[in-house]
C-alpha cells in the first residue's frame, strides 16, 4: 500500500502496477480535552493558532502537500514537532499538538478525530506491485480484497462513518 495526494501524485515506475483503492479526506486528530473536540467538524480558521505534530519531510511529499494546500486557503501550519507513529499520538493525546490523520483512523482514548469543514485535504490509497513479480497474476483479486479491507477499516471509525453518511451523494430519483 502506498499513498499520494492531489497535485502530488506518485510518478509511475516502469514495471510497477498502481491501482487506486480509495480517496478520502484527511481529518484532524485533537486531544480529547481540546475545546474543539466537542464539535462534529472543525474549520481551518479554528486550527490557525494550533501547534502541529507532523511527519518528517519525506519523498512522499505529504508535508509539502499539507503546507501548500493550507497556504492556498490562507492558512499556515505551525509544525513544532516532527514525529511519527506512537510519539505523534502521545503528543496529541498529551495536549501538546494537533495533527492530520487519515479519515479511517479510529479514535483511541485521549484522542478525538474530526473532519475539517470543506474537506480541503485528501489522501489516495493505492495498491502497488511489480508487474513481473510473484503476485502479479493476483492483481484484480488483491485490488478487490484490499478494497473490502479498506471499507471495513473505515466502518470502524465513528468519525468517518458520520462523514460518509453526511457526504454520500443523494440518489437521482429522476433516473430510470
Amino acid at each position: 500500500m502506498v499513498g499520494d495526494s492531489p497535485g502530488f501524485e506518485l510518478a509511475p515506475c516502469p514495471g510497477v502496477a498502481l491501482h487506486p483503492i480509495a480517496s478520502e479526506p484527511l481529518f484532524v486528530a485533537l486531544p480529547a480535552s481540546h475545546r474543539l473536540a466537542v464539535r462534529d467538524a472543525v474549520t481551518l480558521d479554528e486550527l490557525a493558532d494550533e501547534d502541529w505534530a507532523s511527519p518528517h519531510p519525506d519523498d512522499d511529499r505529504i508535508r509539502e502537500y499539507w503546507s501548500t494546500t493550507l497556504l492556498a486557503t490562507g492558512h499556515r501550519m505551525r509544525t513544532v514537532h516532527e514525529v511519527e507513529g506512537r510519539l505523534l499520538l502521545e503528543l496529541v493525546r498529551g495536549g501538546h499538538a494537533v495533527s492530520l490523520c487519515q479519515a479511517t483512523f479510529e479514535e483511541i482514548p485521549g484522542i478525538a478525530v474530526r473532519p475539517i469543514v470543506g474537506n480541503p485535504l485528501w489522501y489516495r490509497h493505492l495498491l502497488a506491485w511489480h508487474r513481473a513479480g510473484p503476485v502479479a497474476h493476483l492483481g484484480p483479486t488483491l485490488v478487490q480484497h484490499v478494497g473490502e479491507a479498506q471499507r471495513a477499516v473505515g466502518a470502524r471509525s465513528s468519525a468517518y462513518r458520520r462523514w460518509l453518511r453526511d457526504h454520500r451523494p443523494e440518489p437521482d430519483l429522476r433516473a430510470g
